[in-house]
């Protein structure tokens, strides 16, 4: 009986341990909240601190973007994107999706703009032309790219393995 009651007691406790969800800590959570400050007083080229109160204070002009910054912001407008889950496109599974990256081919919007004979070509290349039909994963590549989901869906209830029926 003890025994039992032991057993019940590790079932419950293992129950709850598992339902117990802990909240994802924010990164804002972690920072302790600093008071607005106020901007540092302005020199002059005399070497005066900022104007008094009832006085304007000088202008300062924006300093325009280095060359750096520049780059930079290009750099990330041009980073690669990660790649999109080809396998969401009827007759691709796990194995064509590695194959097609591989090839270079990692968004819908690259799969969209190959050329079917292209796409042939690299199925040969890895032996699976009798796998699978290209014919129409262009097109519904490029569905999914330009985020017609509901469009792909009804496309695809049409298609057995990427070909029409």
């Amino acid at each position: 009986m003890l025994i039992v009651l032991l057993l019940l007691g590790l079932l419950v406790w293992w129950w709850l341990r598992g339902r117990r969800e802990e909240a994802p800590i924010q990164p804002s959570a972690l920072r302790p909240e600093e008071p607005e400050r106020e901007p540092p007083a302005v020199r002059t080229e005399a070497g005066a601190s900022a104007p008094a109160a009832g006085e304007a204070a000088p202008a300062v002009e924006a300093t325009p973007p280095t060359p750096a910054a520049e780059e930079v912001a290009m750099a990330v407008e041009a980073a690669p994107q990660p790649p999109d889950d080809l396998t969401r496109i009827e007759g691709i599974g796990p194995k064509i999706s590695r194959l097609l990256q591989e090839a270079g081919i990692m968004t819908f919007a690259q799969l969209a703009e190959t050329d079917v004979e292209r796409l042939r070509e690299i199925l040969a290349e890895a032996g699976l032309t009798a796998l699978a039909d290209p014919g129409t994963w262009p097109e519904q590549a490029r569905l999914a790219a330009e985020g017609k989901w509901d469009e792909l869906e009804a496309l695809q209830g049409e298609l057995k393995g990427g070909r029409r029926v």
